[in-house]
Formats: structure tokens, C-alpha cells, sequence
């Protein structure tokens, strides 16, 4: 995160942001990096669902009693929903 903020902090300082003088429109590298961070947004966010495939399933375990999470746990990793996930995942999107 940090390395992100101090690369737009010179990308402004040096004026590698500024618009199109054809165009008038904003830079490739504008574009570029909105995309980037558009797609960074939402592979994050699809990656917080709680599905067991995804980082979600183990974060919804903080609001369970700890009898109930290592229950939870249990079932999650003695079945093969990983895969189970992959594949939905793979013929959904």
C-alpha cells in the first residue's frame, strides 16, 4: 500500500498524469492504473465472500463461539469443497 501511494505521489510530482494534449482526454497511464486498481477493488472485495474456496470462509469464523468455529473448521477442510468451489467458480465466470 505504501509503495502505491509514494508511485502516485511522483507520478504527480513528475506530471505523468495530466491529460491527452490530442485528445484531451486522460493518459495511457491514467487509464492504465484506474483499471488496475478498479480490478484490484473487486477481486478483493469477490474474495471476502464467504464461500470455502475464498478467504471469506475463514474471516466469518470471528463471529462464532470457538466450539462452533473448530466444528465449522472441521467440516470445511474434511470435505472437498475447495474443488467443489473451483469448479462453480470456473463454469460461472
Amino acid at each position: 500500500m505504501l509503495l502505491a501511494v509514494i508511485a502516485i505521489r511522483a507520478g504527480k510530482y513528475f506530471h505523468l498524469f495530466h491529460r491527452d494534449p490530442v485528445s484531451g482526454g486522460p493518459s495511457f497511464l491514467g487509464i492504465t492504473l484506474s483499471v488496475v486498481f478498479s480490478l484490484n477493488l473487486l477481486l478483493g472485495t469477490f474474495n471476502l465472500l464467504p464461500v470455502p474456496p475464498l478467504d471469506g470462509s475463514a474471516g466469518i469464523m470471528v463471529f462464532m463461539s470457538e466450539k462452533t468455529a473448530q466444528s465449522y473448521l472441521d467440516k470445511i477442510r474434511g470435505s472437498n469443497y475447495a474443488l467443489a468451489g473451483l469448479l462453480v467458480a470456473l463454469y460461472v465466470f
